[in-house]
C-alpha cells in the first residue's frame, strides 16, 4: 500500500517511508497549499 503525501512535504517523513521500504506517492501543491483532495484521489 502506498503512502500519499504532498510533493515538498516534511522531508524526514518521506525519508522514513522510503527507508523502511514504503512506496511514496506525491501530489503537487495547489495555490501554495497541500492538495488534500488530490491526496485523497490518489
Amino acid at each position: 500500500m502506498p503512502v500519499v503525501t504532498s510533493l515538498g512535504g516534511y522531508p524526514t517523513f518521506n525519508f522514513h517511508v522510503s527507508g523502511f521500504g514504503g512506496r511514496l506517492v506525491t501530489t503537487p501543491y495547489v495555490n501554495d497549499r497541500e492538495d488534500l483532495d488530490g491526496c485523497w484521489r490518489r
